[in-house]
């Protein structure tokens, strides 16, 4: 495993030189920096107290970024990257730790867990759902394993969206409204507002939010004659209610509810021309609707505080793709899947309270996914529509996971300055596939149907073939901590954490067996993979709290980690377990109050994400591997980086004004859409070894913002450009298939936006 520390631009060597240069800046009259109070450990603490990497972006952070969806929230933290597909069909990955299969970050909203189907590929991580963050009090972000608190699919981290909550004190309430126009693409608007009503005085009040959002598609599908055809329109909102009948108890209610419609892929063919614009011969519309319920029961005995949380979450997604098969007679096909999932989710946890000897939490938990997938390939029409009923290739998938567990941390206060931490969590999980697949008879599947009769008609019967898959595991993980107050400002901590997600199924292994001439020993499933991390860490403010820096350097050891794979063919995708991987990398963060009206905040984040050995054979048949020892893990950066400088001041000329400038530059570094690709030479069925990096590489780039207007203590105009050098910044190439045409599906950053926003507090 090698180590390479150089800078890779002159971008990010300015950067490092801002946060060095910044540590020796005397800031004279400048307000200390605001302390922020947070949840990560399941009870209140400031951030600066709280030892474990975490960053918090608050309201007026979010607001200042113009934060309107995930991407927005990803360049602000160190170690945060996002695998980007288009609208709820993301990857979050924090600390290098990204690979197929179940979700390796963990996402809640307020207490409840977000979660996806893992449709026919079994790889539910990279359809993370999204809602729209408005009227939140802050977003933490806890970076490495946090499995003893907070389960399997935290095993690289843990993003929290935390809501403001019904106020029963008092009326709130706030509009806002946008404009935006994007280059090469249409206009586009956003209207959202909130009313936090009282009910009964100090007791009983409800929040309503709503939003309706139209954002302008920019890619011209050049096939099809259709232009700006990524066209975004969301609404939804929440509604809380909030009861406090006795100052001991509290009960809350929120439904959360999004309606999703995407006009088409967001993804380009770079070799068209300076415009955004795709070749592909269909669209790829994709629909989603989703809604969570969720009941948190609070309860303080004094002596410790209890909660229950209950969530009931329903998504109902339709995916379409498009198949560029290319090495076989067969017409471009389209991939439709409607991809229902309901999940149900407990939780149960007791903290101490108040200054303890021993503060500690306990809990169990309990969760149960299903989904169902409806996938077919069909072919498709002139107007680049699926036809009806002809199809290629058609398959019916209910899969199932249930995990309980159950789990505890205590800490001792050895001394006023001394805290040790252990915790554990034990899990058991069960899972579940039933695949049925409705497949061409062997030997007509590859080539051309018979007699020009398309797969699934009238006169070409198909044959039925079953799949059925069960597994289960258990297991016990750890945590050890300690943290030291080395001064009122200087807090050092190291700690030992585990991680670990569930394994699955298998569900083209009927598929590829049957289809496949070269598929003998297809495994039917495979097993969860786990992680030891090791870190050392400070958190630490200077100069009267006016220079917060904090930072942490950790390593990694990525056990049974899984990789996705083909089968020889190509045809089919599977997930296998290879030995392991390798994480080294570190972070910091560096906050500076330069003047009573300027505030310079710096983040820098290193990892080097490497195999550990060569990934296994695909197929026993077959002598392709998804990687080797040395590779790098996919989409994931070297070094990213961010910077913003934030300027405002009171306006003589206008009582209670206040003007304010926001400049951010946001840089990530080079990555690989995946690893260096084994491919086969398709029109002979060989198995051939062919390394090509043409399109598997994303060159790193920067992107810069800006944003300026006017505030007073109950509304806020601004002006702002997104993109302002509109970067043609590459963050996704999907090949998918070694059959696919180079370059592959390129997907990017939103080209420069300009865009004008107003809002209202009443």
């Amino acid at each position: 495993m090698v180590f390479n520390f150089a800078s890779k631009t002159n971008l990010s060597s300015i950067l490092i030189t801002l946060i060095v240069a910044s540590v020796s800046y005397s800031a004279s009259a400048a307000d200390a920096i605001e302390e922020i109070v947070v949840t990560a450990l399941k009870r209140n603490s400031t951030l600066q107290d709280t030892p474990i990497a975490i960053s918090a972006l608050t309201n007026q952070k979010l607001e200042r970024v113009g934060a309107d969806d995930f991407s927005d929230i990803v360049g602000s933290v160190p170690g945060l990257t996002l695998r980007d597909n288009g609208p709820s069909q993301t990857r979050p990955i924090i600390r290098g730790i990204a690979s197929p299969g179940e979700a390796q970050v963990g996402v809640y909203f307020d207490n409840s867990l977000t979660t996806a189907a893992p449709g026919t590929t079994n790889s539910a991580g990279e359809r993370s759902p999204e809602l729209k963050p408005f009227d939140l009090e802050r977003v933490e972000v806890l970076k490495g394993p946090q499995g003893t608190l907070y389960g399997g699919g935290s095993m690289g981290g843990t993003i929290r969206f935390i809501t403001n909550k019904p106020n029963a004190e008092e009326f709130e309430g706030k509009i806002s409204v946008e404009g935006s126009s994007v280059r090469h693409g249409d206009e586009g608007f956003q209207i959202s507002a909130m009313a936090n009503v009282p009910i009964i005085k100090d007791q009983l009040a409800v929040r309503v939010v709503a939003y309706k959002r139209d954002d302008p598609g920019f890619i011209d599908n050049v096939t099809l004659g259709r232009n700006n055809d990524n066209d975004v329109d969301a609404e939804g909102g929440r509604v809380a209610l909030r009861w406090t009948p006795t100052e001991n108890f509290t009960a809350t209610g929120t439904i959360y509810y999004q309606d999703l419609k995407v006009g088409s892929g967001f993804h380009i063919n770079p070799t068209l021309g300076d415009r955004p614009q795709t070749d592909a011969p269909s669209r790829e519309p994709y629909e989603e609707e989703q809604v969570t319920y969720n009941l948190n029961l609070e309860y303080d005995f004094g002596w410790a505080n209890a909660l229950y949380s209950y969530s009931w979450f329903d998504r109902n997604a339709v995916f379409r793709f498009h198949n560029g098969f290319t090495g076989f007679p067969f017409p471009p096909l389209l991939s439709t899947q409607p991809d229902p999932l309901q999940a149900v989710t407990h939780e149960f946890r007791l903290s101490s309270s108040g200054d303890n000897v021993i503060d500690w939490t306990a809990g169990l938990f309990y969760s149960d996914r299903n989904s169902f997938v409806d996938s077919r390939v069909n072919y498709i029409t002139a107007a680049g529509e699926p036809t009806e009923n002809i199809f290629l290739f058609k398959r019916h998938v209910n899969a199932s996971l249930l995990q309980k567990a159950v789990f505890g941390e205590a800490t001792w206060h050895v001394t006023d300055k001394l805290a040790i931490t252990g915790g554990f969590r034990y899990y058991d999980i069960q899972n579940g596939s039933d695949v049925v697949n409705d497949v061409g008879v062997p030997g007509q599947f590859i080539g051309a149907p018979p007699n020009g009769v398309p797969v699934g008609t009238p006169g070409n019967p198909i044959p039925f073939f079953n799949n059925l898959t069960r597994g289960a595991e258990d297991g016990v993980i750890f945590k050890a901590h300690a943290a030291y107050d080395y001064s009122d400002d200087i807090l050092l901590y190291a700690s030992f954490s585990q991680g670990y997600r569930p394994g699955g199924a298998n569900q083209n292994s009927s598929s590829i067996a049957i289809t496949d001439p070269l598929a003998a020993g297809t495994p039917e499933s495979f097993k969860s993979d786990s992680l030891d991390s090791f870190e050392i860490g400070v958190h630490s403010q200077w100069m009267d709290g006016r220079v917060t820096l904090n930072g942490a350097v950790y390593y990694i050891d990525w056990k049974d980690i899984i990789l996705g794979a083909r089968s020889p063919t190509g045809l089919f995708a599977l997930n296998l377990n290879a030995d392991k991987a390798e994480v080294l990398g570190f972070e910091v963060e560096g906050i500076f109050e330069l003047a009573d009206d300027l505030r310079l905040t710096t983040a820098l984040s290193y990892v080097n994400a490497e195999l550990g050995a060569n990934a296994p054979i695909n197929i026993a048949g077959g002598n392709s591997r998804s990687g080797l020892d040395g590779d790098r893990i996919p989409n994931v950066p070297e070094f990213t980086a961010n910077a913003s400088l934030e300027y405002g001041r009171d306006l003589p000329w206008f009582g209670g004004v206040r003007g304010f400038g926001y400049v951010n530059v946001d840089y990530t570094g080079a990555n690989f859409s995946d690893f260096n690709p084994f491919l086969i030479d398709i029109p002979t069925l060989t198995p051939t070894t062919v390394v090509n990096d043409q399109y598997a590489r994303q060159g790193d780039y920067a992107i810069v913002d800006l944003r300026f207007g006017l505030e007073a203590d109950e509304w806020n105009a601004a002006v702002y450009v997104e993109n302002v050098f509109d970067e043609r910044a590459i963050t996704n190439v999907f090949v998918g298939a070694p059959f696919r045409p180079t370059p592959g599906q390129n997907f990017i950053e939103r080209p420069r936006t300009v865009g004008i926003s107003f809002s209202r507090d009443f």
